[in-house]
């Protein structure tokens, strides 16, 4: 929730899912699929993680990183959702992108200044 808070993408739908790695996304810690319309997305961290040389050191940092990675692709989603329609306007896109920037910028400034 901390960087969903942080990065005021208080407007989504956001559900959480902790579990093992298994089926389609056996392959990852976490992941995120979004729905831009309605602004919903699940996010899924694995409750296990594996011991050997391809396994990231389980700490708060990490688990962090990896929030901040797969929110990253939430606060995303809309600038890709007008990229991939098929009759995009630029000006759509490029209210996306300033809504983008300026999240970031309030994220990164709490006034927003």
């Amino acid at each position: 929730m901390y960087w969903i808070k942080r990065l005021g993408l208080l407007d989504w739908e956001v559900r959480f899912k902790h579990g093992d790695k298994e089926g389609e996304t056996k392959q990852f810690y976490a992941n995120i699929c979004t729905v831009q319309e309605p602004r919903f997305c699940v996010l899924r961290l694995c409750k296990t993680w594996e011991e050997g040389e391809n396994s990231a050191e389980l700490n708060t940092i990490t688990l962090k990183k990896y929030a901040l990675h797969e929110i990253s692709h939430q606060l995303i989603a809309p600038l890709k959702c007008h990229a991939t329609m098929r009759y995009t306007v630029e000006i759509e896109m490029d209210e996306a992108e300033h809504a983008i920037i300026q999240r970031l910028v309030n994220a990164f400034f709490e006034d927003g200044a």
